[in-house]
């Protein structure tokens, strides 16, 4: 009996599977083709609806403004904290998101809403209209708009129709606004732009009005305490005799610079005297002539005494070729040369102690030199902690003077931008919001393309599942679409269990043979 029962379910699973088989590749495909009228017409309906629908819709229109944020680095707000002006940086995310939530603040719609007078649009009021199910709450009493006013309505409906984002990557927000009205639209956009940019500058002339008021205060009180550090400056240099001479230096510093070069001069001199008169007194010594000497060549005596010597010299020769050195001529010409030679060297001798009188001089100059130059310095050390704290009194007063000057400077840069055109702001406006010509919504042909798209998809759907359901009948019979008899899992398999018994006499198995037990001899 289990051996039945086994085979007739594999003979079950053999014949539904075929059943299976026939449908998906026959059934199937007859039911898509005989289908394919009312699922393409069906389809078609949809789009046709949808678009009649979407026509009846009140189109819907955007408008983008764009705006591209600078960095801040205006010099007069940072004139109140004493900061210098730095070098422009890039703005981060973080500062970008800040601008978008000043953009999308409550006052800014509030101030756009009135000025463009929406409440006496009718374009807009439509636009605020509220829907269906909203009027029934407020009817009924349940809507939270009924406490607001109708400025305050008004607001809300702005910022229901506006959306304001930053674009990645860029330091560039857009602001997009709908409204059935593509002026409008266009217009509420560049009003928020204009607006907005109006708040910064205000919010920067307030920046600048109160910078410009810090300063007046600081530079009072700068003016006074610049002349008291300059007054106490002079003060201190009279009292310790640091009078001032030229190029900003003392009067003893000065004398000290004066002497030191006094002396060394001096010294100089006495060392060239002393060598010149060593020189000629060398030359002497020697019996040399001294005719190449800087010294003897100035002394018109010596140059008159060397011509006369010259011209006994050349007499001399003369005779010499024809006379005897006895001869009294010869001797009275010898005598002669050496009366010369013999003056002259007295001149080189004279002129050798005037060198060294100089030299003596010279000394004596420097010896008086130095001792005004060693005074000088005594009186100096003697001054020298004074003249630190004459120093350190002279740099506060030209830090506050310097620190007077820019704020001066600052100050009458400041009091020149007391208007609202000469505030620079920190964005610009790169691209005007434009009246859109297409709507933004409904979009009437893709939306219609996919209405029929997607009714096409539940028809196939539904046309697979009958055609899956229904294909067990036998493949000879024809019926009609949507007449076939739907046949569940349970009567095939019941089908089936029938059909194998019939056939069980014809085939039914051997019984099968029992083994006997064997006997064991005890």
């Amino acid at each position: 009996m289990r051996g039945e029962v086994g085979s007739l379910s594999v003979n079950e699973s053999s014949e539904i599977g075929g059943i299976a088989e026939d449908i998906d590749l026959r059934a199937l495909g007859r039911a898509l083709w005989r289908a394919k009228t009312w699922i393409i017409g069906l389809a078609a309906l949809a789009g046709l609806v949808t678009f009649i629908g979407l026509s009846m819709v009140r189109a819907l229109y955007t408008s983008e403004a764009r705006i591209l944020i600078d960095n801040d680095s205006s010099p007069f707000t940072q004139a109140a904290t004493q900061q210098q002006p730095q070098q422009s940086q890039a703005l981060d995310e973080q500062a970008i998101q800040s601008q978008v939530q000043v953009l999308t603040s409550r006052d800014l719609a509030l101030r756009v809403t009135q000025e463009l007078d929406l409440l006496n649009n009718p374009e807009f009021m439509r636009d605020a209209a509220p829907n269906v199910f909203m009027r029934v709450l407020n009817r009924l009493g349940l809507g939270h708009g009924s406490d607001k006013s109708a400025l305050e309505r008004a607001v809300d409906a702005f910022e229901d129709h506006l959306a304001v984002f930053a674009l990645a990557k860029s330091s560039v927000i857009a602001i997009d606004y709908t409204s059935g009205d593509p002026d409008l639209a266009a217009r509420a956009a560049n009003k928020l732009a204009d607006t907005y940019l109006d708040w910064q500058r205000q919010a920067k002339l307030g920046q600048t009005k109160d910078a410009t008021a810090w300063l007046s205060a600081e530079i009072d009180a700068l003016r006074a305490k610049v002349s008291q550090s300059e007054a106490a400056v002079e003060q201190f240099r009279t009292a310790h005799g640091l009078f001032q001479g030229s190029n900003n230096v003392t009067l003893n510093a000065q004398q000290l610079s004066e002497l030191n070069s006094q002396l060394i001069l001096a010294k100089a001199q006495r060392s060239e005297a002393e060598a010149r008169a060593r020189l000629i007194k060398k030359m002497l010594e020697d019996k040399i002539d001294i005719d190449a000497t800087p010294e003897v060549l100035k002394s018109d005596l010596i140059g008159r005494l060397i011509e006369q010597r010259v011209q006994v010299q050349r007499q001399l020769a003369e005779l010499s070729a024809t006379l005897l050195p006895s001869h009294p001529r010869i001797k009275q010409l010898n005598s002669e040369l050496a009366d010369v030679r013999s003056q002259i060297r007295q001149e080189a001798e004279k002129i050798v102690q005037g060198l060294e009188n100089e030299a003596e001089i010279a000394a004596a100059r420097e010896t008086s030199l130095r001792n005004s130059l060693n005074e000088a310095q005594g009186q100096a050390t003697g001054q020298s902690d004074a003249e630190i704290k004459l120093r350190a009194l002279e740099r506060e007063a030209k830090a506050n003077r310097d620190l007077l000057e820019s704020f001066l400077a600052r100050y009458q840069d400041a009091s020149a931008r007391q208007n609202m055109e000469a505030v620079p702001a920190n964005a610009t406006i790169v691209s005007q919001a434009h009246p859109a010509t297409k709507p933004s919504f409904p979009r009437r042909g893709p939306l219609s393309a996919l209405a029929a798209g997607a009714t096409g998809l539940l028809s196939l759907a539904f046309v697979f599942s009958k055609a899956l359901i229904g294909g067990g009948e036998a493949p000879s019979r024809t019926l009609p679409f949507g007449s076939a008899r739907v046949r569940r899992k349970d009567d095939i398999i019941i089908d089936a269990a029938h059909e194998q018994a019939a056939l069980a006499p014809r085939f039914r198995p051997a019984p099968p043979i029992k083994a006997e037990k064997p006997v064991v001899a005890m």
